[in-house]
């Protein structure tokens, strides 16, 4: 009985240390185990109540923040039950990825701490939302003002009148080579560019406009007190020159500021039409509309007296007899609407001077070749005077519209259509017109071109001979041979109809 029991202990101890063995071996093996054992390894009763008595005066455990490069906000763990098994716990910690030799670090900050942070980031973002918009302005600044030069005052008045000539498509009197547009947008861009022919010691600029125009802007700013000295300075920029001088608007000037512009003018002989004034819508009249107020912003057309229309009426024709088509343009041209508007309301203006006003109108725009405008203002002429059945001035006026018509480019069969029955109309009423019976001709040579119509051609054939006998001249002859030759060849009547050479002799005969 005795060994019985022996050998029963012997065994129980046996298998005590081999359940001892098997458990360090499998302890050692697992790493991972290892680290969870000492993450949990309960508290001692001192370390307990030192935290307990520290978590009276910290926050939960859900407000804690990882402070790892910054602070970043946790959510709280869900609550987890102790695992039942060591392979639960292997199970869960294999995740995590540590290199066995190191232990993850962990920085707790306070709530206090926390809110400090977020509080200085705040200040730090409506700090930089403040600076931003002044930094953008900062850099978005003009650049600082240039230092105002000699003569920047009058290049600044010489480019509003070259852009006021260009916007109205006004051409100043002089040679047509030297002030046409090309010549003008030339001098515009010189004096954007600071490149004006001459400076003045005052400030005047002049400015050259092809070959023997000069524009001298003056703006006025000072008095010249050396005169004798200006008009010598002068003298070599407007001797033997078309000169025109345009003045800053004079309404606020002192009359000692404009003392020099007398003597100069008389020295080179410049018009008081050569003198132009700004006005306050950027506009230029010259001195003598200006004086008499023949200026468009100061007329009300539907309270205009009949009287004063007749003033203003016959200076813009002697303007036009003078060759001076941008006068008939800068002064009748804003107010024309206006005009036909109140000759239409009102039956005790005169329609007769309303006529008389749109047949210029159209003359002068046929000159600049406005073709569509000059066209315009004929038939508006002509509509005003079949209203009075002035038929003498009917005669002259269907002629200008005819005459339009058959100039008119592009050319349509409906502009030649017209051109044709007016002319028709004018010659019969006007046997006489040796020009109404050129331009008939012409007009039929254009229609021959559209249509090759071989009667066309002996229509024309006998308006140049009717011309011909009215007022002879040797590009006349010529036209009527070669029309003959043509329509005796008729294999080269179109050809030599298209070509249209006894049109461009007879336009050199008008």
């Amino acid at each position: 009985m005795f060994f019985l029991c022996v050998a029963i202990g012997v065994m129980m101890i046996v298998l005590g240390l081999s359940l001892l063995i098997a458990e360090i071996i499998h302890t050692n093996t697992n790493p991972s185990l290892r680290r969870q054992k000492c993450m949990t390894k309960p508290l001692s009763a001192s370390k307990r109540s030192l935290l307990e008595a520290r978590s009276l005066n910290q926050p939960t455990h859900q407000e804690f923040m990882l402070n790892l490069d910054g602070f970043v906000g946790l959510d709280p763990e869900p609550e987890r039950t102790l695992p039942e098994t060591l392979s639960d716990v292997a199970e869960e910690t294999m995740p995590c990825r540590l290199e066995p030799n190191i232990r993850p670090v962990m920085v707790l900050a306070s709530l206090e701490e926390i809110k400090n942070e977020e509080q200085q980031m705040l200040q730090d973002t409506t700090l930089r939302t403040q600076i931003r918009p002044a930094l953008k302005s900062a850099t978005s600044m003009p650049e600082p003002a240039k230092p105002r030069m000699l003569g920047d005052t009058a290049c600044a008045l010489g480019i509003t009148y070259f852009d006021a000539l260009l916007a109205h498509r006004l051409v100043p009197r002089g040679r047509l080579s030297s002030t046409n547009e090309t010549n003008l947008v030339i001098a515009r861009n010189a004096l954007k560019a600071g490149r004006q022919s001459a400076t003045l010691s005052h400030g005047a600029v002049a400015q050259r406009i092809g070959e023997n125009t000069i524009c001298l802007f003056e703006p006025l700013e000072k008095k010249i007190e050396a005169l004798d000295k200006a008009i010598a300075s002068y003298a070599e920029i407007l001797e033997n020159k078309m000169a025109f001088i345009i003045l800053e608007n004079t309404s606020d000037v002192p009359m000692e500021r404009l003392s020099h512009l007398s003597p100069i003018c008389k020295r080179f002989h410049i018009p008081q039409t050569n003198i132009f004034i700004r006005q306050a819508d950027d506009t230029f009249v010259n001195y003598i509309e200006d004086v008499n107020d023949y200026v468009p912003s100061r007329i009300d057309v539907s309270l205009m007296p009949e009287s004063f229309f007749t003033q203003l009426l016959d200076y813009v024709h002697h303007a036009y007899d003078e060759g001076d088509t941008e006068t008939v343009m800068r002064v009748m041209g804003p107010i024309m609407g206006d005009l036909y508007t109140r000759v239409h309301t009102d039956r005790r203006f005169s329609k007769l001077l309303a006529a008389q006003a749109f047949n210029l109108m159209g003359m002068t725009n046929r000159d600049l070749e406005h073709d569509n405008e000059a066209i315009c203002c004929f038939e508006a002429s002509l509509s005003l005077l079949r209203v009075i059945e002035d038929y003498e001035a009917i005669k002259s006026v269907q002629a200008n519209l005819g005459i339009s018509l058959a100039l008119a480019r592009p050319v349509t069969p409906v502009r030649i259509e017209q051109a044709i029955r007016h002319l028709n109309e004018v010659t019969q009423l006007n046997p006489t017109d040796d020009e109404s019976f050129v331009y008939l001709a012409n007009s039929y040579l254009e229609q021959f071109r559209l249509t090759k119509k071989q009667s066309l051609l002996r229509y024309a054939l006998r308006s140049y001979e009717r011309a011909q006998a009215l007022a002879p001249s040797n590009e006349i002859a010529s036209c009527i041979s070669m029309l003959k030759s043509q329509i005796g060849i008729k294999p080269q009547v179109a050809t030599v109809g298209h070509d249209a050479s006894p049109q461009s002799a007879t336009a050199k005969a008008c």
